[in-house]
C-alpha cells in the first residue's frame, strides 16, 4: 500500500518538474523564437531522470499486482501512478529529441 502512494508522489513530482520545464520552455520560445538549444540539460540528470522513472514503474506494477491480487481499490492509483510516470517519461524524451534542448555533459 505504501509503495502505491510513494509511486503516486513520484510521478506528481515527475509532473511538477515537467510543467516547470515546459513553462520555461514557451516563456523563453516567446521572447526569444524558435532558436535551436533554448535550454539545456546535463546528461548525469538525464540518466538519473530515467532511471528513476524506470524503477517506480517497476515498483508501481509489482504494487499493483500485490494489490490485484489483495483485491484492493488501491490498485487503479498505482496503476495511475504507472501511467503518469511512462507518459512523463516521453514527454521528456520528446523535448530532448528536439532542437530546443541540447544535453550538456554536466
Amino acid at each position: 500500500m505504501m509503495i502505491t502512494f510513494v509511486c503516486l508522489g513520484a510521478a506528481f513530482w515527475q509532473w511538477v518538474e515537467l510543467a516547470d520545464r515546459l513553462h520555461h520552455l514557451g516563456r523563453l520560445l516567446f521572447k526569444f523564437g524558435t532558436h535551436s538549444n533554448l535550454i539545456s540539460a546535463g546528461s548525469f540528470m538525464v540518466v538519473v531522470f530515467f532511471t528513476a522513472t524506470a524503477v517506480f514503474v517497476g515498483l508501481g506494477l509489482v504494487a499493483a499486482t500485490q494489490l490485484r491480487r489483495a483485491g484492493s481499490g488501491l490498485r487503479f492509483w498505482s496503476l495511475l501512478s504507472v501511467l503518469m510516470l511512462v507518459t512523463g517519461a516521453l514527454v521528456w524524451g520528446s523535448l530532448l529529441a528536439s532542437p530546443l534542448i541540447e544535453i550538456v555533459a554536466r
